[in-house]
């Protein structure tokens, strides 16, 4: 059975078949995202995030997933071999909503989602793909504010290469 996320994904592939640039992202979105679920979570890892970000004076806010989890991300990746992601998740209610966490590689992938540990929200299952973090820095520097990125990225990095409009420089 595929998860609530992948089925939303699929709809929106299907439902902007006229549309080719926006049929690409969810393309590539669907191809490259990874699905978690719930039990990937590392509950210990989020308390230690979280204690780290507040000894640097840096608040983790409940309906703030993009800015907790790309300045965490920026800020905590040293020694960490730790990832944004931006996505969409799944609580109770099978709904697929827009969202920001973090995965730490290592001999499992583990995710972290600050957001919802501070909110106390229970999350199903979780897709989205990672972003670099030059992109992550080089977005906040430029808007002044940590915020949804995912389209950006994709339309500023993905979709010149695919479309043909720049040639990748190796």
């Amino acid at each position: 059975m595929e998860s609530v996320i992948t089925e939303y994904i699929d709809a929106l592939i299907k439902f902007t078949e006229k549309n080719p640039k926006q049929n690409a992202f969810y393309r590539w979105l669907k191809e490259n995202g990874k699905l978690f679920k719930s039990s990937d979570r590392d509950m210990e890892a989020e308390e230690t995030i979280l204690s780290d970000m507040q000894k640097r004076g840096i608040a983790i806010r409940p309906k703030f997933c993009f800015y907790n989890s790309q300045i965490a991300s920026i800020f905590l990746r040293s020694g960490r071999k730790l990832e944004y992601y931006e996505g969409y998740y799944v609580s109770k209610i099978p709904i697929a909503l827009e969202h920001g966490f973090l995965v730490i590689h290592g001999k499992r992938e583990k995710l972290v989602d600050l957001t919802s540990f501070v909110a106390g929200v229970e999350v199903d299952e979780y897709f989205g793909v990672a972003i670099p973090h030059d992109y992550i820095s080089s977005q906040i520097a430029k808007t002044s504010t940590a915020r949804a990125i995912l389209a950006r990225y994709f339309y500023d990095k993905i979709y010149p290469l695919q479309s043909g409009v720049i040639e990748e420089v190796i």
